[in-house]
């Protein structure tokens, strides 16, 4: 059971990180740079991800402890929004 947990949430992380970084590197390159730091969308990415997998208690308890003030907001939205999609689509 640890490991099918562990490769279905690896397999997850390991391709939010990828298709993340496939938007967001020529998104900044369009906007110059300027706009998105490298630390910036990385952390988004994996609270995107720990949002998804853990919901949104977890994704804002991380954005706490590692610091990213600004992101518990949104990362409790966007597990909010995974519980609303999700339970949409199981009942209907």
């Amino acid at each position: 059971l640890f490991v099918h947990s562990a490769v279905q949430v690896g397999s997850h992380l390991a391709i939010c990180l990828t298709i993340g970084y496939l938007i967001f590197k020529p998104l900044k390159k369009g906007l110059g740079g300027g706009k998105f730091s490298e630390s910036r969308w990385w952390n988004e990415l994996l609270l995107a991800s720990n949002a998804n997998v853990g919901g949104p208690t977890t994704a804002a308890g991380m954005a706490a402890a590692k610091g990213w003030r600004s992101l518990v907001v949104p990362a409790i939205l966007i597990g909010v929004l995974g519980y609303s999609i999700a339970t949409f689509i199981s009942v209907a």
